[in-house]
């Protein structure tokens, strides 16, 4: 019987049964097992779990397997875990749901299932808002952010594009290694072979954005981009950010410029700022997430200033 047909009951009450089957005293039964009475005790109440030295006990005693009592200890102990994070999502601050653009991540195929809730922790890949909250608005990572996202007017936005970004990323990888196929994959991440380790000598990236300048070919730079170690990665805009958003970060040892689907559009138009972002990545980029928007630019000025600086370096003369 699977872990899923077992009835959502404690064990303690098989072992009730098969003692009175036996017409065997709970006092009996636990010197046949060594046991203490009173830990026998707590396990028919329910009380108590059944580990596995007590299940092997429990089956010299019985002649029912120690795995039949330690499945349905772990089902019995699944469900009641189930039954607490149910209780979970039915509190949900709704407040907390309403932070998000959930029909926009219903229209674009980013949320699953009716509980919007549910749906949500799942996108984050969390147990609790408590999760989303202590990553995103406590900064409990270091180097995660420049600054709190709880300080910024669409905080909840923007860690949603930044955690699509982090699923293109996984996808991509996992398309790399042969488990899924490339249509999953964003539209302008994928390239030939695995990405590489970062590399930033200027005269690459010098010769990147000369030919950016004058083509405006996305693909191309895109492609050079994963050439030296760095994904650029489109990702569809959300209201109320910014159409022309650039964020930067390292996720899973790999360089990610991820960028609004306008912004390739016009690539051409936003030449220095793709050349301040690679600044970050070249100078900051296992330090944290940078957002290059007028709230994200104010987190580390000095930073900013370096990041142009570096920017202005690789762009073709004026």
């Amino acid at each position: 019987m699977s872990a899923e047909a077992l009835p959502v009951l404690h064990p303690g009450l098989v072992l009730e049964e098969k003692l009175q089957e036996l017409q065997m005293g709970f006092r009996e039964f636990a010197l046949r097992t060594a046991k203490p009475e009173k830990t026998i005790a707590a396990v028919l109440r329910g009380d108590s779990s059944i580990p596995a030295d007590m299940a092997i006990a429990f089956e010299w005693a019985t002649g029912i397997p120690a795995a039949y009592w330690l499945n349905h200890q772990r089902a019995y102990d699944e469900a009641c875990a189930r039954e607490r994070k149910a209780q979970v999502l039915a509190q949900a601050r709704e407040d907390w749901v309403g932070r998000f653009p959930v029909q926009e991540m219903r229209q674009r195929g980013w949320l699953e299932g009716d509980h919007e809730a549910e749906a949500l922790l799942r996108f984050f890949g969390m147990a609790s808002p408590e999760g989303w909250e202590a990553l995103y608005c406590e900064g409990r990572l270091k180097g995660v952010f420049g600054g709190s996202l709880a300080g910024h007017p669409a905080g909840a936005e923007l860690s949603v594009w930044l955690r699509w970004g982090e699923r293109e990323s996984e996808r991509l990888r996992a398309y790399e290694e042969g488990t899924v196929g490339e249509g999953t994959v964003g539209e302008g991440a994928v390239g030939e072979g695995a990405v590489g380790k970062p590399r930033f000598k200027r005269s690459d990236w010098q010769g990147l954005f000369a030919h950016l300048a004058a083509t405006g070919n996305w693909a191309a730079f895109a492609a050079g981009c994963r050439g030296l170690g760095v994904v650029a990665m489109p990702t569809d805009a959300l209201a109320p950010l910014p159409p022309d958003l650039i964020t930067t970060r390292t996720m899973r040892q790999v360089a990610v410029l991820q960028v609004t689907h306008e912004m390739v559009a016009d690539a051409r138009g936003h030449v220095r700022r793709l050349a301040h972002a690679v600044g970050h990545l070249a100078l900051h980029g296992k330090k944290g997430v940078f957002i290059e928007d007028e709230v994200g630019r104010r987190w580390d000025e000095a930073k900013e200033r370096e990041a142009e600086d570096w920017g202005a370096a690789i762009l073709p003369p004026a």
